[in-house]
């Protein structure tokens, strides 16, 4: 006879005892490139991603990193941008571009099936760009546009000069995109990039889905030649300068909401403190339980939402609380969140609190690992931190094990109210 689930009582909540986690398998093609396979699904699909170290790190100029790595597939050698848009969506795949602070890549989401055709597109956009004048101008155009109409919201002025306070102006991670700088650009910047990040820089190869036979020597035959360098990201390492002021406004006086950031420099995830902290983090403002939310929006009412996080870098990591606040209250808003860091600096979580946000995050981690795209996505936050699966390891038991003391010494070592830099954008009271 089946049991019968009384679902007046809830689930009894239990620890992760023990991880199992897929790793992915290595290979080395013929020019020394690392592939990295994860073979996890019977489905007929498969995602190639190939990652080059052309990030906005490596560029000394805004928009150079971001118009590269976008206008790959818009036309090479052989093809037009409307003949690879077509030529791809023929097999049913397509392609998609992404940039990081550190990292380009571009992945081909494609059947099986069809990789025969579709992987030596993926080769040509890849190595025979040409980065066509008109389509070019295009670009910069629609990304000036956007610009223009950004810069009258008060969350992308508070985005786009956080770093800067943060990092320095003149560091890649702070750099502030000007008008002016879309008047400098011009194609041969874009070819110079490409030829030293792309065809001459450090690249790896990232595969999830499931593999046939053919598919690591299609790989091996049309990237195994490609030229890979030893360039490392400790080879553009640069110093972070932030702001000696700690209180800035930006003023935007026909404003209905203000724009809030406040945090600084801290660790990055290959520190020994970093879980600790990602761990304060949540309950201060990283899930939608955390105090923030509940005294920013449910108790106050100044907010629809707040949150804060942490951004770990290769280079430099980041502390953040971010917001967008009714503009007469905003002032009030930032003494309320500094006073819920004051408190996590001086009382103790309670029990309750902490076994909540303690299973809150390990049925989160788990949920991380649900299928070959996300085991691939964790891969690669441990590999670009220069960390392997140990990490996870020490990161659950971190969550299992801390306790209430440890979190008060870590919101005083590392959220110091008087280091901790304010940018309201809006109206100023």
């Amino acid at each position: 006879m089946q049991e019968t689930i009384n679902r007046n009582i809830a689930p009894e909540i239990k620890n992760i005892e023990h991880l199992n986690i897929q790793k992915p398998k290595e290979i080395k093609l013929s020019n020394g490139v690392s592939v990295f396979s994860f073979d996890v699904t019977e489905q007929d699909f498969i995602k190639i991603e190939i990652s080059f170290n052309a990030g906005t790190l490596y560029s000394d100029r805004t928009l150079i990193a971001g118009i590269t790595n976008k206008l790959l597939t818009e036309g090479t050698k052989k093809h037009s941008s409307i003949e690879i848009a077509n030529m791809i969506d023929s097999y049913g795949g397509f392609f998609e571009t992404s940039l990081t602070n550190d990292q380009a890549s571009i992945s081909l989401y494609t059947l099986n099936k069809h990789l025969k055709n579709t992987l030596p597109i993926l080769a040509e956009v890849t190595q025979e760009p040409v980065f066509n004048e008109e389509e070019l101008n295009i670009h910069l155009a629609q990304k000036r546009n956007e610009f223009l109409v950004n810069s009258e919201k008060v969350g992308y002025i508070a985005r786009a000069n956080f770093p800067a306070i943060i990092f320095g102006k003149d560091h890649p991670y702070g750099r502030i995109l000007k008008i002016e700088d879309f008047d400098t650009v011009e194609r041969k910047d874009i070819l110079d990039f490409h030829s030293s990040h792309y065809l001459n820089g450090q690249f790896r190869i990232f595969i999830a889905g499931k593999l046939v036979k053919d598919t690591l020597p299609l790989i091996e035959k049309f990237f195994g030649s490609m030229h890979n360098s030893e360039m490392t990201v400790k080879d553009h390492k640069q110093l972070i300068k932030p702001s000696k002021t700690f209180v800035h406004n930006i003023e935007k006086p026909n404003a209905v909401q203000n724009a809030i950031r406040i945090g600084k420099p801290v660790i990055n995830r290959e520190h020994k403190d970093f879980n600790g902290l990602r761990i304060l983090n949540t309950i201060l403002g990283g899930y939608f339980g955390s105090r923030l939310m509940s005294n920013i929006r449910e108790d106050k009412g100044y907010t629809y939402g707040i949150g804060s996080g942490l951004m770990s870098y290769q280079d430099a990591a980041l502390f953040f609380i971010t917001s967008e606040v009714k503009s007469d209250v905003s002032n009030l808003a930032i003494e309320e969140i500094l006073k819920e860091i004051q408190i996590l600096q001086t009382q103790e979580v309670s029990k309750d609190e902490l076994s909540l946000v303690k299973n809150y995050l390990q049925g989160n981690f788990q949920r991380s690992f649900d299928g070959p795209f996300a085991l691939l996505d964790r891969f690669k936050e441990i590999y670009f931190s220069n960390l392997n699966y140990d990490y996870f390891e020490s990161y659950i038991e971190t969550v299992k094990s801390i306790n209430s003391k440890t979190l008060i010494n870590l919101a005083n070592k590392y959220w110091s109210i008087e280091e901790l830099y304010k940018l309201n954008v809006g109206k100023i009271n």
